[in-house]
């Protein structure tokens, strides 16, 4: 059972570029309701002399424009248009797009050309599905793994030549099974809730806050992006998780394991379709393998993984029993994975969100109401740098001067009485509340 009570917990969801917000404050939203929308995905800026053109002086460009900032311009249509002398002049888009910017000062136009959206999922070609053999398959590839295509591009050539659809990154090429995986690098133009709640907040015109009741449940690390799915916590004890457990459907699950798995596993659990995968801890080893990309450089979204991995002790070591019990006791309940992670300045650290939507936080008293990730005296944390990555204490005592660092830094310490009864001066950016 879950000892903590629930709390408020909020989620920022952001369009990453020019959009709206579709919905008020006080508005309902489930976790795919779409929230937000964007007029276009950005792409290269295409500048267009129109002072020159016309034969006027910089200053003159907001008077002679026929379009506004934003607005939509398609090859050949006029944005800005003077009369000298009663002769009419005029400046076309040389392409699609839409009006970013102009400069009173170089006289200049820039028409933003929109990136050709893809589709949403990795797409594999085989040999196979081009009627080809694999030895000649493999004398057609032309792309390299890792490189970015845009759209068109030649990915494989001959008479069953391939072109990428879209914008993406050749994530994936074997010449001896023959195949090749691209994934779309430009994709979403709708931004979802990522939980079920309500709109408490619209900040900016790109910005809403999505708050409810429920837990939250804080990671060292995270591999991947954003998930959502029905938890199941299928391994309790202090081992791996390994293929032989995997024995019922675990499509769209949120997957709990108290320590780590195995690549069989791994491997089993991407065919299965499983949402995200909560650990307490993995094999970097493993996590090379399965990923193909070092697990100590690239965290978060730098990570191309077919379902995102949080991490909540780190490496080396298991979850703590009463964090994996409290987890497993919301089994059933829809959980909502963001593997995002930064470690520099700006920390960020990988959470596992389970709202409650239909419980009413005002039922609770003030002295009941639990502040989410409040760090006070005699909370207990789990430390998340070096040299005491993973270990876990009791929050003794906390200074309200900003202190320095090891890194020759400042930042605010606190005292932490460690498990083992060591006690160390860290930056509170370095640990976490359970």
């Amino acid at each position: 059972m879950i000892s903590r009570k629930p709390s408020v917990i909020s989620k920022s969801r952001r369009l990453p570029s020019p959009g709206r917000i579709l919905f008020k404050p006080g508005s309902k939203v489930t976790h795919d309701t779409v929230v937000g929308e964007l007029d276009y995905v950005p792409g290269s800026l295409v500048r267009v002399d129109v002072a020159k053109q016309l034969g006027v002086a910089g200053e003159q460009l907001g008077e002679i424009l026929v379009k506004k900032v934003d607005d939509k311009v398609e090859t050949g249509e006029i944005i800005a248009a003077s009369a000298p002398f009663f002769s009419r002049r005029v400046a076309r888009c040389p392409t699609n797009g839409y009006l970013a910017l102009w400069s009173r000062y170089l006289g200049y136009v820039y028409i933003r050309e929109p990136i050709p959206i893809g589709p949403k999922d990795p797409v594999t070609y085989t040999a196979e599905d081009l009627g080809l053999s694999r030895m000649q398959f493999a004398a057609n590839i032309v792309a390299k793994p890792g490189a970015v295509a845009v759209a068109g591009q030649l990915l494989i050539s001959g008479s069953k030549k391939v072109v990428a659809p879209a914008i993406c990154r050749v994530s994936e090429i074997s010449l001896s099974e023959g195949y090749l995986v691209i994934s779309p690098l430009y994709q979403i133009t709708e931004l979802t809730a990522f939980m079920d709640g309500t709109v408490s907040e619209i900040p900016d015109a790109d910005t809403c806050v999505i708050s409810c009741t429920g837990y939250r449940f804080s990671g060292a690390v995270g591999y991947g992006t954003e998930a959502g799915g029905i938890i199941k916590p299928l391994m309790s004890e202090d081992r791996d998780l390994d293929v032989g457990d995997l024995t019922e459907s675990l499509n769209g699950a949120i997957v709990v394991a108290r320590r780590g798995i195995s690549l069989a596993a791994l491997h089993h659990l991407a065919d299965e379709g499983v949402s995200g995968l909560v650990l307490g801890c993995i094999d970097p080893g493993v996590l090379k393998a399965f990923s193909r990309r070092d697990p100590l450089k690239d965290l978060g979204a730098l990570m191309e993984i077919r379902f995102p991995i949080i991490l909540i002790q780190g490496f080396g070591a298991a979850m703590l029993r009463t964090v994996y019990d409290e987890i497993a006791s919301l089994s059933g309940r829809r959980g909502a994975m963001d593997a995002s992670t930064q470690l520099r300045a700006g920390v960020k650290r990988p959470d596992l969100l389970v709202p409650l939507p239909e419980l009413d936080l005002d039922l609770y008293t003030d002295e009941e109401k639990i502040t989410e990730g409040h760090l006070a005296i005699g909370a207990q944390v789990v430390l998340c740098r070096e040299p005491f990555f993973g270990s876990t204490g009791i929050v003794e005592g906390m200074e309200t001067q900003l202190g320095d660092t090891p890194a020759g830094t400042k930042a605010t310490l606190i005292t932490v009485r460690l498990d083992n009864g060591e006690a160390v001066r860290i930056p509170l950016s370095n640990c976490r509340v359970f």
